[in-house]
């Protein structure tokens, strides 16, 4: 039996996500926009429409600015996040584009945290760090047990 071989792969702030976090916000405003335009709404509903956008704004910003840089490391037995943060039991896969991965961290300090991979950051290793995120940590007792 076979472990992913160790990975280490840069994390950081990932343009397909901001495009695509601005590509969300601009759909919201066009509909907002159009709803505007066609139903000639009062004004409290206007001024709740934009503060809806404003916070949806707020929000995509502070999601873009909250996203760890550094490098995330598999060594075969463990995860290890930006910042030396071990990660137990690891990271689970939420959204695979293939080319994107959206992953959530599990560990003491860092649960909870989201980090959006992208193959541009180094395509290189894209498919080590697939192998490694898809596979299961090797214990001592599975390669005692693969040994005999």
């Amino acid at each position: 039996m076979h472990s992913a071989p160790s990975v280490t792969y840069p994390v950081g702030r990932s343009r397909f996500l901001g495009r695509m976090l601005a590509a969300l916000w601009l759909a919201g405003a066009g509909v907002t926009a159009l709803g505007w335009h066609s139903f000639r709404p009062d004004g409290w509903r206007v001024g709740v429409a934009c503060a809806v956008l404003l916070l949806a704004a707020f929000m995509a910003r502070h999601l873009w600015q909250a996203i760890p840089a550094g490098e995330l490391h598999w060594d075969g037995h463990a995860w290890q996040a930006p910042g030396n943060h071990v990660l137990s039991p690891g990271l689970r896969v939420h959204l695979d584009l293939q080319r994107h991965l959206l992953v959530r961290l599990h560990g003491e300090s860092v649960a909870g945290r989201w980090i959006w991979l992208s193959a541009t950051s180094s395509p290189a290793r894209w498919n080590d760090l697939r192998r490694a995120v898809y596979s299961r940590a090797v214990t001592d007792a599975r390669r005692d047990a693969a040994m005999t």
